[in-house]
């Protein structure tokens, strides 16, 4: 069955360069082999991180778009609604490279700048342009951020 598929690939190959010769079979041959390799080598488990990382890069460049219209907004407009504040918020996340991550990926959004971390990693400080309620700010962390980060890392 392995060696239909490496010449139908090998196949496929050669009809996408245009070019039915010797060597772009043997081409098709090998890459065919190493998609093939490749296929077994990967679990579902990998698909799935895979595709929660992408609903993560989703989620992280559509609240990049919105902080970023917010504080241009503050900008451009006379306004006194930047309530500025620090918030303490409780981690769920484990792991030295989880933190860091989740505290990067907070102050990549403008209006907010992730300050310190506690010394047992158990809770992010962090600074906002625009707090109205500190629960309601903690909430949009973790169950925003945090959750969809923790499964991708954990």
């Amino acid at each position: 069955m392995s060696i239909l598929w490496i010449l139908l690939l090998a196949l496929a190959w050669a009809a996408l360069a245009g070019e039915l010769s010797v060597f772009s079979l043997i081409e098709g041959a090998i890459l065919g082999s190493i998609v093939l390799l490749l296929r077994r080598q990967i679990s579902t488990d990998f698909l799935v991180r895979t595709w929660k990382l992408l609903v993560l890069l989703a989620y992280f460049l559509w609240k990049l778009f919105v902080a970023n219209i917010r504080v241009a907004i503050d900008i451009v407009t006379p306004n006194e609604n930047i309530r500025a504040g620090v918030v303490a918020v409780p981690l769920d996340i484990r792991g030295s490279v989880g933190v860091t991550a989740l505290a990067n990926i907070i102050s990549l959004t403008p209006g907010s700048v992730t300050l310190d971390v506690s010394d047992d990693q158990r809770t992010l400080y962090i600074h906002t342009m625009h707090l109205t309620n500190p629960d309601d700010f903690r909430r949009d962390v973790k169950q925003g951020f945090e959750r969809r980060l923790m499964e991708v890392v954990n």
